[in-house]
C-alpha cells in the first residue's frame, strides 16, 4: 500500500483504493488566533516560504497579522515529508536543501505540544505551523487545518462541518471543533485533486503469476474497494472512492471474523 508519490519499481498493477493527503495546521489559540488572522488559509507560496527560512514571523504577511515568530515544524514521518517536497517545494533540490534546516518533530509531539496544558503552550506553541498525513490529523480539535491555495484558484479547506439543514459547509476559524461533531473529510475535493495536496492511495502487487502477492493483492484491493472496505479505509480518516452511507454497518462476515 502506498501514495502515488511512491517511487515504485516496474513490473506492479496498481489499483487506487482511497485518496490520502496533508493537511497544513496551526494552533487553534483564541488568543492569538492565527486561524482567524490567516482567514483560515494559506498559499502554497507562502508555505513554501515558511519551510524554507524566507518568512519568519507572522508579521511578514501583513499588518494584521500578530508580531509573532513563526515556527515551522517539518514532521518525521517520510510518506508527510515526501508528499510535501512534491506538491509544495516541486521536488526542488535547492528548496529542498533548506526544508531541511527545518526543526523536525513527530506529529504526535507536535499535537501533545499544542494540546497539553494549553496555557504554558500557548506561550511556546502560538506561533507553529506543521502538516501531517490526514489519518493522523483530521480529528484533532486543538489544531486549525488551514484551506490551500494554489496561484490564482480559491483556497480549497479539505473539512467540513454539517450545518443544522443538514447541508455541508467547509469549516472556518470561527468554530470550536473540540465543541462541535468531528469534521467530515471533503471527499469531492480529494477526487477531483483540487485540494493541492491530495494524492491517490494504492495497492501496488506484481504482474508475474510466480511472485508473491500475485493472488492476494488483487483479492486485498478489490475487498478494499467494497462498501465494507471502504468504510474500513473511511474510518482510519481516509478518503474513499465511494460515499459511505450515514450510519453505515460492517457485514456480519467481517464482524463475526
Amino acid at each position: 500500500m502506498a501514495s502515488l508519490s511512491t517511487q515504485l519499481p516496474e513490473g506492479l498493477i496498481q489499483q487506487t483504493i482511497a485518496y490520502d493527503g496533508l493537511l497544513v495546521y496551526v494552533p487553534a489559540y483564541k488568543s492569538q488566533n492565527l486561524p482567524n488572522a490567516l482567514q483560515g488559509k494559506i498559499s502554497l507560496a507562502q508555505l513554501q516560504q515558511i519551510f524554507t527560512g524566507q518568512l519568519t514571523n507572522w508579521k511578514q504577511l501583513g499588518s494584521d497579522f500578530p508580531d509573532l515568530p513563526i515556527k515551522p515544524y517539518r514532521p518525521m514521518e517520510p510518506e508527510a515529508l515526501r508528499l510535501f517536497q512534491q506538491k509544495v517545494l516541486g521536488n526542488d533540490p535547492s528548496l529542498i536543501a533548506q526544508f531541511s534546516k527545518i526543526e523536525q518533530r513527530s506529529t504526535f509531539n507536535t499535537l501533545r505540544s499544542i494540546a497539553v496544558g494549553e496555557k504554558q503552550a500557548q506561550k511556546t506553541e502560538a506561533g507553529s505551523i506543521s502538516f501531517g498525513l490526514l489519518t493522523q490529523t483530521w480529528d484533532q480539535c486543538k489544531i486549525y487545518p488551514l484551506a490551500i491555495a494554489q496561484e490564482n484558484l480559491d483556497p480549497v479547506q479539505p473539512l467540513l462541518k454539517e450545518t443544522t439543514n443538514s447541508t455541508m459547509q467547509p469549516i472556518s476559524p470561527s468554530d470550536n471543533l473540540c465543541l462541535e461533531k468531528k469534521p467530515l473529510l471533503n471527499i469531492l475535493a480529494f477526487h477531483t485533486a483540487t485540494y493541492p495536496l491530495s494524492t491517490p492511495l494504492i495497492i501496488a502487487y506484481p504482474k508475474d503469476n510466480n511472485l508473491p502477492g500475485n493472488v492476494s493483492g488483487p483479492l486485498f484491493a478489490n475487498f478494499l474497494k467494497t462498501q465494507d472496505g471502504q468504510y474500513l479505509l473511511q474510518q482510519a480518516g481516509l478518503v474513499p472512492l465511494q460515499t459511505v452511507p450515514k450510519n453505515y454497518t460492517l457485514s456480519s462476515s467481517i464482524l463475526n471474523r
